[in-house]
């Protein structure tokens, strides 16, 4: 990952990896499902958290996805 790609793209690539592969079924899911919330979650000025670039990522905006 780079600090230009998307809190979006690094939840693909994390979807993708041997950590999450090795949850179980309904772990997987669970995770799946929160990112997504996460991600489609409006942070600043009408901009969604997964549209960020990670460069651009504040505590704030964190702690604003995970109210």
């Amino acid at each position: 990952m780079i600090e230009t790609d998307t809190i979006r793209k690094a939840c693909n690539h994390y979807m993708r990896s041997p950590s999450f592969r090795a949850l179980s079924g309904r772990s997987q899911i669970d995770y799946e499902n929160n990112l997504k919330r996460a991600c489609n979650t409006k942070v600043q000025k009408g901009k969604y958290l997964g549209n960020l670039k990670l460069k651009e990522v504040r505590f704030k905006h964190m702690t604003m996805a995970y109210d």
